[in-house]
C-alpha cells in the first residue's frame, strides 16, 4: 500500500528551484520516498531507527546517515528545496547511502500513521518558532504533541531539541519539564551539544550572526 505519492514540484510556491533541484526531486526523490509498508518491513534490519521533524537543507540527517550506515533514518521536509538540498547529498555522496527515507509533506499527515515504539530517537533541530504570540499554537512542542511523540518513541527513547530561539526554548523547556512522559537528561547543561550532533546550515548562520545555540534532550518514560 503505497502511503505518499511524489508531488510535482514544478510551479511550487516554496521558492524557485534549479533545473539540477527539479531533475533530483523527479528522479531520485521516488527512490527514497517513504512507503509506511517498505518502511516496516525493513526497519527491524537496522540497530536503531530515528525520525528528523524538519530537516531543512539536510546537513544533520546525511551526516548521521553516514556515520551510523547500521541505522535508519526518516526525514520530514515540507520544502521542496530543502528536499533537493539532501538528495544533491545523496547524490553526490561517495557511497549509496539507503538507509535514508524521505517524506516531502507536512508532518502532521504523517504522525498518526507510525506504530507505537518505533523509533529510538526524534531529532527536532532549529523548528520555526512561531514568533507571535497568537501562533504560538503552531509551535511544535506543545502538550499534545509531546503525547504523540511519546507513543512512536520506544520506551527510553530519546528527543533532541535545539533551538536559537530564547522564548521558544524557555517554552520548550517548560513543555518538557511539566510532561509525564518525558524527563531531561542534561538538566545542567544546555549549550554542549552532544557528540553526534552535525551543525546545520541555519545553525552556522545563528552562530555567525551572534545567536547562542541551546539544546535539550529528553528521555521518553511512556
Amino acid at each position: 500500500m503505497q502511503e505518499h505519492k511524489f508531488i510535482n514540484f514544478y510551479g511550487r510556491t516554496t521558492g524557485h528551484l534549479s533545473r539540477r533541484a527539479v531533475h533530483l526531486l523527479e528522479n531520485l526523490l521516488p527512490k527514497y520516498l517513504l512507503d509506511m509498508d517498505r518502511f516496516y518491513s525493513i526497519s527491524d534490519n537496522y540497530e536503531k531507527v530515528n525520525l528528523e521533524i524538519g530537516f531543512g537543507s539536510g546537513d544533520f540527517i546525511y551526516n548521521s546517515a553516514v556515520a551510523n550506515p547500521k541505522s535508519l533514518y526518516v526525514g520530514v521536509e515540507v520544502f521542496a528545496n530543502g528536499v533537493a538540498s539532501l538528495l544533491d547529498k545523496i547524490d553526490l555522496s561517495p557511497s549509496s547511502l539507503q538507509n535514508i527515507l524521505i517524506y516531502n509533506s507536512n508532518v502532521y499527515y504523517l504522525l498518526e500513521k507510525f506504530q507505537e515504539n518505533t523509533f529510538d530517537n526524534l531529532y527536532i533541530l532549529f523548528p520555526d518558532p512561531w514568533h507571535k504570540t497568537k501562533h504560538h499554537k503552531r509551535r511544535l512542542i506543545n502538550t499534545d504533541n509531546l503525547a504523540v511523540f511519546s507513543k512512536i518513541l520506544k520506551k527510553n527513547g530519546v528527543l533532541r531539541f535545539v533551538s536559537d530561539h530564547d522564548d521558544y526554548f524557555n517554552w520548550a523547556l517548560e513543555h518538557f519539564a511539566d510532561s509525564p512522559h518525558f524527563e531531561i537528561i542534561n538538566p545542567q547543561n544546555f549549550t554542549t551539544l552532544p557528540a553526534d550532533h552535525f551543525q546545520t546550515k541555519y545553525e552556522r548562520k545563528a552562530i555567525k550572526e551572534g545567536r547562542e545555540i541551546r539544546f535539550i534532550e529528553v528521555r521518553n518514560i511512556k
